[in-house]
């Protein structure tokens, strides 16, 4: 190999290192976990998705609850659930969740 194709082979190997390095990170750093609990329910939600977000939940109590989610987009009505005890799910909607909470036995 040449020294000239050496230098171009190393110079384009830490382009593509470089590139690789910085877009893991700043791609990392623009998703957020959103994780709470409220009564019976432990819940997240990540603010990463393109069109829709997905509320995951987890029901801690033996008994049949109803989790309540309200949508930041008013035209969506809330979703109202109904869990198991020790029930769990996820529900995807076009918008992010404004609040959620336990809305008591089912």
């Amino acid at each position: 190999m040449t020294p000239t194709r050496r230098l171009i082979t190393a110079a384009t190997a830490a382009v593509v290192l470089t590139m690789t390095t910085m877009a893991g990170p700043a791609s990392a750093q623009t998703r957020t976990m959103h994780r709470g609990s409220d009564g019976c329910f432990n819940w997240s939600w990540d603010d990463g998705g393109w069109l829709t977000s997905t509320v995951y939940w987890h029901n801690t109590c033996d008994e049949r609850r109803k989790l309540k989610i309200v949508w930041k987009w008013t035209a969506l009505e809330p979703s109202i659930i109904a869990v198991d005890g020790d029930g769990k799910g996820h529900q995807d909607r076009r918008s992010e969740p404004e609040a959620i909470y336990d809305n008591g036995k089912a």
